[in-house]
């Protein structure tokens, strides 16, 4: 006999990746629970069984997204980047921070742009997105920055500068660009980096 809650999990489930799926193409106003619902291949009233209204449901999905988001990225992917690039140079490791948080938001593309639309509207959304998973970017990137001045790889510029020139041009690259559309270039983000640490290195001015 089937476990009921491990089936009804799985029906949860299916609806949170569907209604990702619809509010990441056609936004959360256009997004209707009967094409939830369809694209889950469920009934309309499962949804309003589980989640009762569409507002509860994206409050549910952005949470769990967040929580995700946040638990890979300061649990996992920086403590696991910084063991494997143990004894790099702070510019080898910086590369490969972008390049990983590149890969992340690409797989997670759907998504990253339904946390990025609550953003805009939901001041708690965007608090949490800032304490957590920006405030860890921030610790990480300082511990690079600084070694990378001490080593003369990196101009001496405040931590705020290099953070704005980097990561800044990083998101339009793979947030605007990429996940979003906006005059996508044909480029590999390689190729972008490359011009970017360039400017960033002693004597590169």
């Amino acid at each position: 006999m089937a476990d009921p809650m491990k089936k009804s999990e799985r029906t949860k489930q299916k609806i949170l990746e569907a209604t990702i799926e619809n509010i990441a193409e056609n936004g959360y106003a256009s997004t209707t629970t009967k094409e939830i619902a369809q694209n889950a291949g469920v009934s309309e009233g499962t949804i309003f069984k589980y989640y009762g209204t569409k507002s509860k449901l994206l409050q549910e999905i952005v949470e769990d997204l967040m929580h995700e988001f946040h638990d890979y990225s300061v649990n996992h992917a920086f403590p696991e980047l910084i063991k494997q690039n143990d004894g790099a140079s702070p510019r080898q490791l910086l590369r490969n921070l972008m390049e990983e948080r590149a890969e992340f938001f690409r797989e997670r593309k759907a998504a990253t742009k339904v946390i990025l639309q609550e953003m805009m509207v939901n001041e708690s959304i965007a608090k949490t997105f800032k304490e957590g998973i920006w405030g860890e970017m921030e610790r990480v990137t300082d511990a690079i920055f600084d070694e990378g001045k001490r080593a003369g790889e990196f101009v001496d510029v405040d931590n705020r500068i290099l953070r704005r020139t980097v990561l800044g041009t990083f998101f339009f690259r793979i947030i605007f660009e990429e996940i979003l559309g906006v005059n996508g270039g044909e480029e590999k983000i390689e190729e972008t980096l490359d011009l970017l640490f360039a400017g960033l290195e002693e004597g590169g001015e």
